[in-house]
């Protein structure tokens, strides 16, 4: 039947069940019996109309342009993603969404159940909360398995000048290697179903915010201060990589609980130059604000302002030619605490496997009716150089 006439016979029999429906009080049973007979052949015409008009919309689609095919997939993956993380419909559901969606774009089915734009949120969300993060050597990887990541040291190693026809020297390279896992952190924010209906917030640029600032601060603190225990090795833990060669060294301030320009020169020293190449210091909210306020002789500040500075874009210190950059997971200045680390961030690897990864439930807190949120994101990081490459400033007793 072509789909006029399913639409018209899908009509007849509605009018049949309100013909039976104005009987009111007078129904019998063979009324209901055929009441129940018109809804089941009412179903199986709508699933035939169903049919034809997804043939149809899969036909239209096919004579559109790839820019546009991409849009109607990106609407439909936005619209069913909001959708679960309302609870309106299940995860099982949204999937189904997606994988007919697929049909009229050219990508990876049940791949991209969550939208670029929430995982755009997300990634901005990490990197404006982990201050170095932005910074080290990100590698992504699909696989969940471990990693072997290679570490070389030719810092020893020169060209040299040759006569000519001069045979030209072989030196071989130290390598060794490290092994970067996929460990899993994971947050989850529960959300009222009653705010969910009556606000007009976007349930996607929220959620994503604030599973973002939380994985950000998470994997920022395994960075910094990770023991490699189901976390990243962080840069403050990093003593030895391979035998006896360090990955960071150790420098004691000088006076006890203070900081002076003398122990910036000193960890700039204690850095070979072939490492200084890149590296920046970053410090503590305390380290920063008490550097910042060091003079020299004359009353004028000894750390330099960048000259780009505006009311829009904070204040950018630096000290003997290095940037300092702020972060919180840095020490205070207290008794074996670390307020500086100065060093090339590209030095420190972090691998992040699979982008992060969103579920939605409204079973979970079903018995005060509020809707649970999930975010979980795996990934390991370690010192990838075995020269000394980073030092960090402690405060001694």
């Amino acid at each position: 039947m072509t789909l006029k006439q399913l639409q018209e016979l899908r009509a007849g029999k509605i009018a049949q069940m309100g013909e039976i429906q104005a009987k009111g009080d007078t129904i019998v049973a063979t009324d209901l019996a055929t009441m129940k007979t018109l809804q089941e052949e009412i179903g199986d015409v709508d699933m035939q109309i169903e049919a034809i008009e997804l043939t149809r919309k899969y036909a239209m689609n096919n004579t559109k342009k790839p820019e546009e095919k991409k849009d109607d997939f990106v609407a439909v993956q936005t619209e069913s993603f909001k959708a679960l993380l309302k609870g309106s419909i299940t995860a099982d559901r949204h999937e189904q969404n997606i994988r007919a969606a697929v049909g009229s774009y050219d990508v990876a089915a049940g791949k991209e159940l969550v939208p670029d734009e929430f995982v755009r949120i997300l990634k901005e969300r990490v990197s404006e909360y982990g201050m170095i993060i932005p910074d080290l050597d990100i590698i992504q990887t699909e696989n969940h398995g471990i990693l072997s990541y290679p570490t070389m040291d030719d810092t020893a190693n020169v060209a040299l000048w040759l006569d000519e026809h001069g045979d030209i020297d072989l030196s071989d390279f130290a390598t060794g290697k490290i092994d970067l896992n996929a460990f899993k952190c994971g947050t989850g924010v529960v959300i009222s179903n009653e705010l969910i209906e009556d606000s007009f917030f976007d349930i996607l640029v929220y959620s994503a915010n604030l599973l973002g600032i939380r994985i950000g601060r998470t994997l920022e603190a395994g960075v910094i201060n990770g023991d490699g225990i189901k976390k990243p090795l962080g840069i403050l833990n990093t003593i030895l990589i391979t035998g006896t060669v360090k990955a960071i060294v150790n420098v004691d301030t000088i006076t006890t609980l203070e900081i002076v320009p003398d122990d910036l020169e000193a960890m700039i020293d204690a850095l070979p130059p072939s490492q200084r190449i890149g590296a920046k210091f970053y410090a503590s909210d305390i380290g920063l604000r008490t550097s910042s306020k060091w003079k020299d002789t004359t009353g004028r500040k000894i750390l330099q302002v960048s000259s780009e500075a505006t009311d829009a874009k904070p204040v950018v210190y630096s000290f003997g030619g290095y940037p300092i950059i702020l972060n919180n997971e840095l020490g205070a200045l207290a008794v074996g605490d670390n307020p500086f680390v100065f060093g090339n961030p590209k030095n420190y690897t972090l691998r992040l496997v699979r982008p992060v990864t969103v579920k939605a439930s409204d079973q979970v807190k079903i018995v005060s009716d509020e809707t649970v949120i999930v975010g979980t994101a795996r990934a390991d990081g370690r010192m990838t150089s075995i020269n000394e490459c980073f030092v960090k400033l402690s405060i001694k007793a």
